[in-house]
């Protein structure tokens, strides 16, 4: 699990002033436990962590899923879009044993 991003950190303190970095970082410890754990095995321990840190989120910073989104939802629509790399399709050839490649961009054709 990747750690709380600064910006939402800060953005969470923000909207929460009596938000701890303690508050946070317990939060990102009991999500990260909880993901090293196997359900088969520990799915009591699971429950418990999932409460605590519902507890937390219900107490420190309830709207965290809201904040969330719209962070994410911001730094999508800030990050340049890469453009997709072109489709090569590999076609049966006339030719035994030499395949015939078909690209999608115009003017790149041929084996």
């Amino acid at each position: 699990m990747a750690p709380i991003h600064p910006k939402l950190r800060k953005e969470l303190k923000r909207v929460y002033p009596q938000l701890t970095d303690a508050d946070i970082d317990r939060y990102e410890e009991l999500t990260s436990l909880r993901f090293t754990l196997n359900p088969a095995t520990a799915a009591g321990k699971i429950r418990e962590i999932d409460a605590e840190r519902d507890r937390l989120v219900r107490a420190a910073m309830p709207r965290l899923g809201d904040l969330e989104n719209a962070f994410f939802a911001r730094a999508r629509q800030a990050s340049p879009r890469i453009k997709a790399p072109p489709r090569i399709e590999i076609k049966p050839s006339d030719e035994p044993g030499r395949p015939r490649v078909a690209h999608t961009r115009k003017g790149i054709s041929g084996a």
